[in-house]
Parts: structure tokens; C-alpha cells; sequence
């Protein structure tokens, strides 16, 4: 790594923007005074390449770097790497009010992918350029002062780990690995490749050219196998049509012996006989054919009679048949208009059931409502309850710990004092002390004085003659002049001993009067700061204590007479906790929580009771909402119920009108002399009149007898279409009716039945049976056109 240029803002002593440039320099050197700012060079270096500074990886310590009085430091740093040169900026704030900002981009306009923003991800890129990280770089390239040898002192492992980077020996590990990786990967691969070629034959080609001729082999032998199957299913075949041949042969065979006639004589005989009473019966139908022919005729007549009056046989007939149901339905009519009323009266009760619920769901809503108010408000007085509370507690606890930090400040100005008065006392002790020594010093220096006199006495005398001129004064020296005595060498060294002892001794004095004095000083100064801090804890206090009753002022409008006083006392009571505590010792932070929860005790209560309050009014809510719920279910259940029985009601009317008007219609076309009389063209006739209506066509019948028949109402059309209508002729041995003869619909209850013959055979079936109003020619010509008896009626 090269550094190009580094540019840096508001770091330590360099509250401006300063720029250096180190593009074409090989050898570099900072120069200059202590204090000026050469290692924060080196410190802008690192915090731009890795967010801190080179004493601690914390990125934290790097706030330290931020110049006295300014708000926020800005590095920049361009260098090259491996052939391609980089920014990297970073920006930090003193305050701390945002985040540390770093980017780091290639100088390339070619590479503008390669950006990178953001803190850890810049840090862990520019080790990845670099190949170092924070603890490689400040121990082989900015070597930390004090810390040169951090890389000799590093554990091994840390060691070998820095030196890998800077040789490049983890990009050979990174190989070493990929190579084994793959080493093995193709290992496996081998191995498996080893293991299926073992699986495979020894000669491929031989074993496909053996294989091939064994399914040549295989397919002729399927061939010819193919072939015999297909014979012996032929044959097969043949078998079982052979066997269905013998079984129809062998049924024929049974059959024949079955029908085998034992004396075929006999019976032509039998049958003979039979013929000849057979033509017996036929002349004597013919002859009863006759009689039933001229009945009819007169029975035509009379019916032609009845027509002309505009009575017909259809009409009457018709006319018959309506008045005979004509009672069932008008009865059918009543119990549908009488269920129609029950209904109609039940469906009212219904109505007013739905009314009376619905007034009851409106009420339900309405308390419902009331309710929803009273939940809320209740809510409204727990969370009010519980803002106070939570104000009025963190005011007291600001309170009592400001108190707290009053009685701590108090009682350190106290020990600090003893201690001030403790030191006081050993400066005066040393004072003495010093004054002692000093008198001491000035002696020896004294005695060394009159020995170094003495001994420059002699000196300055020794060669000295009586006559000769002084070499002090230039005096003649005396004749009585007696030079001063050589001095002992150890009395003078000693006195210099001495002198040295006792100066280092006042020396030493002397340092330990100033350190004492400062001591002193500083003891004074902490005196004076705890003295400053306990008045200032005690005017937080006293605000804090303001705060409290501002908030029990403000919550006495509001609160409740019970939660007045409870704040009146608390306010009182904090007062006086505040001062005992601010005037005696400190206490812990357990009993400060232990006092605020006592004293704030009341307002929890009156906070649980609000609580209960809310809880009971969320519980009656929930209720009045089930019930409404269920009244509103029942409500809609009431709903779906009336429109069911309205759709019936709606239904069974349209069913009964219709009804009634189909009736009446009927009733209206019938033939006026046999209609029943109506009280009015909308109401039905009477039971009476239509039992008496009902007994008017017996007028027109002829009288019954034997063999006889009276008009009754016809059952088919003219042109008959039963199928089970069928033509017979007299047959011996047969029954004596029809098969279909005995339905009611064939014959009147009450009526003579024709004479019937007594044996019936089927020949074919006519195209149809004889018409009920046909002039026809009767009877028939042969026995074997007599029409059934259903569509006979008269």
C-alpha cells in the first residue's frame, strides 16, 4: 500500500483543513517540535483505513482524535493497492448525534461498482486490498510508540497469522486448500469410476455380438412358438363350437321327447268336439249380439233426444263429474282458507315477535353505547392514572437521588476537610521541619567555610618569611609570624559530606513541603468542588421538589378525593425525605427505590382501583356486546323466518285463488239445468245445492234390467286409447270376463253387467275399438270384433 494523499479536518491540533501530498516521494520524514502534531498524521492514516486509532481497537477511542471545540472530524485518504488506487473518507461527530459515515471508492471512473458505504463494511473491504488488518498494520507498518516490538512480543499464532498476510502466504493457503478440495473431489471421482468399470464385462464387444445372436435365437424360437399357439387356439375354437353344437343337438333332442304325443287320435278327436261346441256358442252370441243392438239403438235414440235439448251425453257426463268433486275441493278450498288464516294469524304473532325484538336490540345498542363510553372512559382515567403516577414517581426519585447526591457531596466535604485539616497540620510539621534542617545546613556550611578558610590560610602562608609582603593584604609579614597549621584531609571532606547530606536532606524537605502544599491544595479544591456540587445537588432538589408539587397540583383537579390526599401527603413526605437525606449520609440506589415505591404506594393503589374499574367496565362491555350479538342473531333468525312464512303465505294464496277461480269456471260452464245455485258469482254453491244438482241427470236415465244398461258418465274418448284394450272371442273352457273387465272404471257401482260369454280368445287386434257414438252396423258381422268392455258405457 502507497499513500497518495491525505487530507484531514478537525483532527486534534488541526482544526482546519490541512493536505498532504506524498505522490512522487519515496522516503519520508516528519519533523518537528513536541505537541505540534506529527503522530496524528500516522492517527488520521489509521482512523481512515480502519475507524479507530492505533492504541485500541475500539471505535470508540477514536473521539479522542477530535480537535477541542470542534463539532465533527472528517478524514480522507487516497492510496494505491495492488496496481489500482483508492479514497477512502470517513466522518465522525463529537456529539455523537450521528453515526460515523465512511466510503470507500476506486479513484477509476471505470469501477464505480466497486463503492462501498458504510462503517464495518468499508474496515472489512480495505483489509481485503490491503491484506492487513488493524493488528497487522500498527505492527509492521505504523509501529506504535512504546510498542515497536509488538510483532517480536506477539503470540506465535498472531505472529504467523501478520506474516502470512504481508507475504501473501494466505492466497497460497487459499490454493493449497482449493487444490485439496479439488484433489479429493477428483479422488472420489475416480474412485466411483474405478468401482462401475469394475461392474462392466471384461469384452464388451464379444458379450453384445453373443447377445445379439442369442435374441436372434430367442425371436426364431418365439416365432415358431407364436405359430402353435395360434393352431391350438384354432383348434380351440373349433372344440367349443363342436361342444355349443352338441348342446343345442342335445336340447333339440329333449324338446322333441317333451312334446311327443302318446295318442295323437284322441286328441283331433278332443279338438273336433271342441269346434262344434264352439260353433254353438257363436250362433248363440249372434243372437244375443241382436238383443244388444236394438238396445242400443234405443238407447241412441234417447241420447239424441237429450242433445237436442242441449243436454249431451259429453256434457252431462262432464257436468257429473265436476259436481262430483265439486264437494271434495270446496271442502279442500275451506281447510286451505282456514290454514291460510291460521297462518296469516301466526305469521302476525311472528311480526310482532320481530318488533319486539328489534326495539329490544335497539335498547341493547343504546346501552351498549352508554357502555362504550363508560370503557373508554374508564381507560382514559387508567391511562391518566398511570402517566401521573409514572411522572410523579420519576419526580420523586429525581428528588430523593439529587438529595442523595447532596448527603454524597456533603459527607466527601466532610472526609475531605479531616483531610485538609490532616494536611495542614503535616505542612506545618514539615515546615518545622524544614526550618530545622536549613539551621542545620547553614552550621555545616559554616564549619566547612572556616576549614576552607583554614585551609586557604595555610596555603597562603605556607611559603611565607617574617618580612615578606602578604599575599592577601601585601602587608610585611610580622616577625613573630607563625604559618597555620596543615588541616586533616578527612575533617574537610567530611564537613563537605555533611553539607551535601544536609542540603539533599533540606532538598528533600523542601520537595516534600511543595508536594504537601499541593496536596494540600488539591485537597482544598476538592473541598471547595464538593462544597459547589452539594449546593448545586441541593438547587436540583429543591427544583426537582418544585416538579413534584407542580404535579401533584396538576393531578388534584382531576384526581379523586382519596388521591388528593394521597398526594398531598406524598408531596409533604418528599419534602421531608429529600432534606433528612440531603443533610445525612448517602444511602444505596436499593433504598432510594425502596423509599419512591413507599411513598408513591397510594398513587399504585389509586392507579389498581382505576384499573378494577376499567377491567369491571371492559367485562360488562363484553357481555352487553354478547348479548347483543345474540339478540342480533335472533333477530335475523326472526327475519328469515317471516320471509319463509310470507314466500308460503304468498304461495298457499296464489294456490287457493287459483283454485277457487278454476272451481268457479267450472262451475259457470256447467249446463244450466243442472248447475247448483250460488249465493253470488265469487262464492261457491252450497253442499245442498250441489248434492241436489247431482241427483238431476237420474231423471234421464232408462230404467236397469237385466241385460240393460243405464247411462253413465263415459271413461274414455270416443276413439279408445287403453292399452289395455283388447279384442276377444268366445273360446270354450275360457273364463267367464275379461281380463281388464273387473276395473271400476269399466263399470257404474250398482249397475246390471251386460251378459258376457262364457270363454274369451285373443285373435289380432282390431286398428281400434267400436266408438261410443257410432253408428255402426250392430252387432258386429263375426264374433271377433267385440269391443272391450272398458270402452263400453252404456
Amino acid at each position: 500500500m502507497k499513500p497518495l494523499r491525505l487530507t484531514l479536518t478537525g483532527v486534534r491540533s488541526y482544526a482546519g483543513t490541512c493536505s498532504i501530498d506524498f505522490t512522487g516521494k519515496r522516503l519520508l520524514a516528519i519533523l518537528g517540535n513536541t505537541g505540534v502534531g506529527k503522530s496524528t498524521i500516522l492517527e488520521a492514516i489509521v482512523f481512515a483505513l480502519y475507524g479507530t486509532c492505533s492504541w485500541s481497537k475500539d471505535p470508540k477511542a477514536a473521539y479522542e482524535l477530535i480537535g477541542k471545540g470542534c463539532p465533527s472530524m472528517d478524514v480522507a485518504f487516497e492510496f494505491s493497492a495492488n496496481g489500482r488506487e483508492w479514497s477512502v473518507r470517513r466522518t465522525l461527530h463529537a456529539e455523537g448525534k450521528k453515526g460515523p459515515q465512511a466510503v470507500l471508492e476506486p479513484l477509476a471512473d471505470d469501477s464505480a461498482d466497486l463503492r462501498v458505504d458504510g462503517k464495518s463494511a468499508v474496515t472489512q473491504a480495505v483489509t481485503r486490498i490491503i491484506g492487513l488488518d488493524w493488528d497487522g498494520f500498527v505492527s509492521t507498518v505504523l509501529l506504535r510508540q512504546g510498542k515497536f516490538d509488538a510483532l517480536l512480543k506477539a503470540p506465535r499464532a498472531m505472529r504467523a497469522d501478520i506474516l502470512r498476510h504481508i507475504f501473501g502466504i494466505n492466497e497460497l493457503e487459499r490454493v493449497r486448500k482449493r487444490a485439496g478440495v479439488r484433489l479429493e473431489r477428483l479422488n472420489t471421482q475416480i474412485t466411483e469410476g474405478t468401482r462401475a468399470r469394475a461392474l462392466l464385462l471384461p469384452d464388451p464387444h464379444a458379450a453384445a455380438s453373443q447377445a445379439l445372436l442369442d435374441l436372434e435365437r430367442t425371436r426364431g424360437i418365439a416365432a415358431r412358438r407364436r405359430e402353435r399357439l395360434d393352431a391350438l387356439r384354432a383348434a380351440q375354437s373349433r372344440a367349443v363350437e363342436h361342444k355349443h353344437r352338441k348342446t343345442g343337438l342335445d336340447k333339440a333332442a329333449r324338446l322333441l321327447r317333451e312334446r311327443a304325443v302318446a295318442d295323437a287320435s284322441i286328441t283331433m278327436a278332443a279338438l273336433a268336439r271342441k269346434k262344434r261346441e264352439l260353433d254353438a256358442e257363436a250362433a248363440e252370441q249372434e243372437t244375443t249380439g241382436r238383443d244388444l243392438a236394438a238396445k242400443l239403438e234405443a238407447a241412441q235414440g234417447a241420447l239424441d233426444t237429450a242433445a237436442q235439448a242441449g243436454d249431451t251425453l259429453r256434457s252431462m257426463s262432464s257436468a257429473f263429474a265436476v259436481l262430483s268433486r265439486l264437494p271434495e275441493r270446496a271442502a279442500g278450498l275451506d281447510a286451505v282458507e282456514q290454514r291460510l288464516k291460521q297462518e296469516q294469524l301466526q305469521h302476525d304473532e311472528h311480526e310482532q315477535e320481530h318488533t319486539q325484538a328489534r326495539q329490544e336490540l335497539e335498547e341493547h345498542e343504546q346501552r351498549n353505547a352508554v357502555l362504550v363510553e363508560a370503557a373508554g372512559r374508564a381507560e382514559r382515567m387508567v391511562s391518566e392514572a398511570r402517566t401521573h403516577t409514572d411522572q410523579v414517581q420519576e419526580a420523586v426519585r429525581a428528588a430523593l437521588q439529587e438529595a442523595n447526591a447532596a448527603a454524597g457531596h456533603l459527607q466527601t466535604q466532610r472526609t475531605t476537610l479531616e483531610t485538609v485539616e490532616e494536611q495542614r497540620g503535616h505542612s506545618a510539621g514539615l515546615e518545622s521541619e524544614l526550618k530545622k534542617l536549613r539551621g542545620a545546613l547553614e552550621a555545616a556550611q559554616d564549619d566547612l567555610a572556616a576549614l576552607q578558610r583554614r585551609e586557604a590560610a595555610h596555603a597562603a602562608g605556607a611559603g611565607l618569611a617574617p618580612g615578606d609582603a602578604c599575599t592577601v593584604c601585601t602587608q610585611p609579614v610580622p616577625s613573630d609570624f607563625a604559618p597555620p597549621p596543615l588541616l586533616d584531609g578527612k575533617a574537610l571532606t567530611q564537613a563537605k559530606r555533611k553539607v551535601t547530606t544536609r542540603s539533599n536532606a533540606v532538598e528533600a524537605a523542601v520537595e516534600a513541603k511543595a508536594e504537601a502544599a499541593a496536596q494540600l491544595k488539591g485537597t482544598e479544591r476538592k473541598v471547595e468542588k464538593h462544597r459547589r456540587g452539594h449546593l448545586a445537588a441541593r438547587e436540583r432538589m429543591d427544583a426537582a421538589l418544585l416538579q413534584v408539587q407542580e404535579l401533584v397540583d396538576a393531578v388534584h383537579p382531576a384526581g379523586a378525593p382519596a388521591t388528593a390526599t394521597a398526594l398531598d401527603a406524598l408531596g409533604r413526605q418528599t419534602t421531608a425525605q429529600a432534606h433528612a437525606l440531603a443533610e445525612g449520609e448517602p444511602v444505596g440506589r436499593a433504598q432510594i427505590t425502596r423509599a419512591v415505591k413507599a411513598l408513591t404506594q397510594p398513587l399504585r393503589d389509586a392507579e389498581g382501583e382505576a384499573l378494577a374499574a376499567h377491567t369491571s367496565a371492559q367485562a360488562q362491555l363484553g357481555a352487553a356486546q354478547a348479548e347483543n350479538e345474540a339478540a342480533r342473531a335472533e333477530l335475523k333468525r326472526q327475519r328469515g323466518r317471516l320471509q319463509r312464512e310470507r314466500k308460503r303465505l304468498d304461495k298457499t294464496r296464489l294456490q287457493y285463488e287459483t283454485e277457487l277461480a278454476s272451481v268457479l269456471t267450472e262451475v259457470s260452464e256447467l249446463p244450466p239445468s243442472i248447475r247448483p245455485a250460488q249465493p253470488s258469482p265469487s262464492q261457491l254453491p252450497s253442499l245442498q245445492d250441489i248434492a241436489s244438482a247431482k241427483e238431476r241427470p237420474a231423471s234421464a236415465s232408462n230404467g236397469s234390467s237385466k241385460g240393460h244398461w243405464s247411462v253413465t258418465t263415459p271413461r274414455r274418448p270416443s276413439r279408445c286409447t287403453a292399452k289395455t284394450c283388447r279384442p276377444w272371442t268366445h273360446a270354450a273352457g275360457a273364463p267367464s270376463r275379461p281380463p281388464h273387465a273387473s276395473s271400476s272404471n269399466s263399470w257404474s257401482a250398482g249397475r246390471t253387467r251386460p251378459p258376457m260369454p262364457q270363454a274369451f280368445s285373443r285373435p289380432r287386434r282390431p286398428p281400434t275399438c267400436l266408438p261410443f257414438r257410432t253408428q255402426a252396423t250392430w252387432p258386429p258381422s263375426t264374433p271377433t270384433a267385440w269391443p272391450s268392455p272398458r270402452c263400453i258405457s252404456v
